[in-house]
């Protein structure tokens, strides 16, 4: 690895990557910014039961409700096996063995409909239905209820039709059922159970009659359901994001911190269903009560900027193939030198040709939309260990001057990755940028042995004894590394604690965007007290050392700025927003650590300035 003036072309490509990322960033940016509606929907059972205890009756527990802010009621679809059940229609034995069904005209009709629809034949008497399998008659779907339909439709309110993938459909039933709910007044399809209507050899088939009625596929996240991604991915365009939470996780939340995670999934997740589930229902009013945090969900969505009212689908970036293939050909300056100082002076006459050649295919992959997300991985990881090689070019340059670069440069390296992968399935985290890891510590790495290298020449760095300072700064350094790992990724496996929670929120209140903990409190006062100690220790002292790994450390908040435009789903903005926060109060951090510790480290005399 070498580090060599910095050639203007390579200022150039810089300059020109974070132009037409922008370019490319600003259809995604106005998609984000039309589509700010919110709706907040609760469930049809949850308020007829709530109302029943406070002695009123469904209709004007929702009507309650919508003045507080429910946009849309969730009905699950019922089963004959609950008519009977309830007593709404009879089965009597009939002489040679099988059943009459009996009961209401309508309900006799949902009945027929549903199993002509579902097995092809019906046989009908003077009173109602012969029947040869109860049990079968038992699980059979006959719509959603007609009374909660006709409610909810009084109060203008729109319907998330919750219905099951019942064992061996058939084409006409999927139609059936779809068409059904939306004559019903469902305007969303949000699947009960752990498949979807379909799955799998009629997921297309739903995904037809879907748009055929006019109805949006709901997708739930944190939510497993097979054939989610199937749909969604046939008709992203007809596809919304839900967010919501059990009551057993509620009833172990204040009533804040509810607020606070629903109002999170709209504002930082683009999620623009938000089905809302009472905390507890020991209450002598809980209807009241759910109806006080419907409303502060309600005022937290408006104090962020959104709408409370009918939700809609995202539509498709309007982005450009051919400005997406420019992006990738103004990245190939840098990534080419990039590539030509980690190659150093091994064999120039193979690297040279090799790391134009490879640069080249980085940046004409952009074309491809199936190359397109390795073109984005090979720029996160190379325009950081680009930054660590302009400074290491000039070492010497003012601290601050330093800072300023590095950081640049490395969130070019984000901005490629959010000018690249502006396409709806990513914004609906259908599909994941899958490099993250690799982005994230990869560049750490490099950085290291960069700063290594610059202080001694590798070999004769190995070669020397380890002492206890070393070791132990080895060990905080992976053990840092390591709790890193367990917390990056689109859906990271390590948990946050309640306090973690707790400032979290507090920074979220007093702030536009929340930056992320290893930016603000780890990588960026490192970088910046590394620099200072670099530009006043003098070389070679021990000082000098501890500035040389400090800066490599400081790696840690450029690779995080890069891996915040890898989280797609959440609006561009917020992630500016975010990143200029987090370098705002990581460099106050730091400013105030050297104020407080600088007198300890020596100031280097002529002689010694590197």
């Amino acid at each position: 690895m070498t580090t060599t003036k910095f050639p203007v072309y390579v200022w150039i490509s810089i300059l020109l990557t974070a132009i037409l990322s922008f370019v490319n960033i600003w259809p995604r940016f106005q998609v984000e910014q039309g589509n700010k509606a919110v709706t907040i929907v609760v469930e049809a059972d949850v308020v007829d039961e709530l109302s029943a205890t406070q002695r009123m009756t469904f209709a004007e527990g929702l009507n309650f409700l919508k003045d507080y802010g429910v946009g849309a009621v969730a009905c699950n679809e019922r089963t004959a096996g609950e008519l009977l059940s309830n007593g709404l229609v009879n089965l009597s034995t009939q002489p040679d063995g099988s059943y009459e069904l009996t009961g209401s005209e309508m309900d006799i009709e949902s009945i027929a409909e549903a199993y002509a629809a579902r097995f092809g034949t019906v046989r009908r008497t003077d009173a109602g239905l012969l029947i040869s399998d109860p049990q079968r008659l038992r699980l059979l779907t006959i719509g959603l209820n007609p009374r909660d339909v006709e409610v909810i439709r009084q109060n203008q309110l729109p319907i998330v039709a919750r219905l099951g993938n019942p064992t061996g459909v058939l084409p006409n039933y999927v139609h059936f059922t779809i068409q059904k709910a939306a004559k019903q007044g469902a305007k969303y399809f949000l699947p009960l159970g752990e498949q979807v209507l379909g799955n799998q050899a009629l997921i297309k088939d739903t995904s037809e009659a879907l748009k055929a009625n006019g109805m949006v596929y709901v997708t739930a996240e944190f939510v497993k359901i097979a054939g989610d991604s199937t749909i969604t991915g046939l008709e992203p365009e007809n596809a919304v994001r839900l967010h919501a939470a059990q009551s057993a996780e509620l009833i172990r939340m204040s009533q804040s911190a509810i607020v606070e995670r629903y109002v999170k999934a709209a504002r930082e997740r683009n999620i623009r269903l938000l089905l809302v589930r009472p905390a507890g229902t020991a209450s002598e009013t809980p209807l009241n009560e759910f109806s006080n945090l419907i409303r502060a969900i309600r005022d937290g969505i408006a104090k962020d900027g959104m709408a409370v009212k009918p939700s809609r689908p995202f539509t498709e970036p309007q982005s450009n193939t051919f400005l997406k293939l420019a992006l990738g050909i103004a990245m190939i300056p840098a990534l080419g030198f990039c590539l030509l100082s980690l190659a150093g002076n091994w064999n120039p006459k193979l690297t040279k040709p090799a790391a134009w050649l490879i640069a080249g295919g980085v940046g004409l992959a952009t074309y491809s939309s199936s190359l397109r997300e390795y073109s984005a991985l090979a720029g996160s990881i190379l325009f950081p260990v680009l930054a660590y090689f302009w400074f290491l070019a000039k070492p010497n340059r003012n601290a601050v001057l330093s800072y300023a670069g590095i950081s640049a440069i490395s969130l070019v390296g984000g901005l490629q990755i959010a000018g690249l992968l502006t396409a709806l399935p990513y914004m609906l985290h259908l599909n994941l940028f899958t490099g993250v890891k690799l982005s994230v510590f990869l560049p750490i790495f490099i950085a290291g042995f960069l700063m290594m290298n610059h202080l001694a020449p590798v070999k004769k760095t190995l070669n020397q004894p380890v002492v206890w300072g070393t070791l132990f700064a080895a060990i905080f350094g992976l053990g840092m590394l390591a709790f890193m790992n367990s917390r990056t990724g689109n859906d990271n496996p390590a948990g946050v604690s309640g306090l973690e929670l707790q400032f979290r929120n507090i920074l979220d209140q007093l702030l536009f965007a929340r930056p992320r903990t290893k930016e603000f409190m780890i990588g960026h006062p490192m970088l910046l007290f590394g620099l200072l100690t670099w530009a006043r220790a003098p070389k070679g002292s021990k000082w000098y050392t501890v500035a040389a790994l400090l800066i490599a450390l400081g790696a840690i908040g450029q690779t995080s700025v890069v891996n915040t435009f890898c989280h797609i789903h959440t609006p561009i903005d917020l992630s500016i927003g975010r990143v200029i926060t987090g370098h705002i109060a990581g460099c106050i951090i730091g400013a105030l650590g050297w104020v407080v510790l600088h007198r300890f480290v020596p100031k280097a005399t002529g002689e010694d300035i590197n």
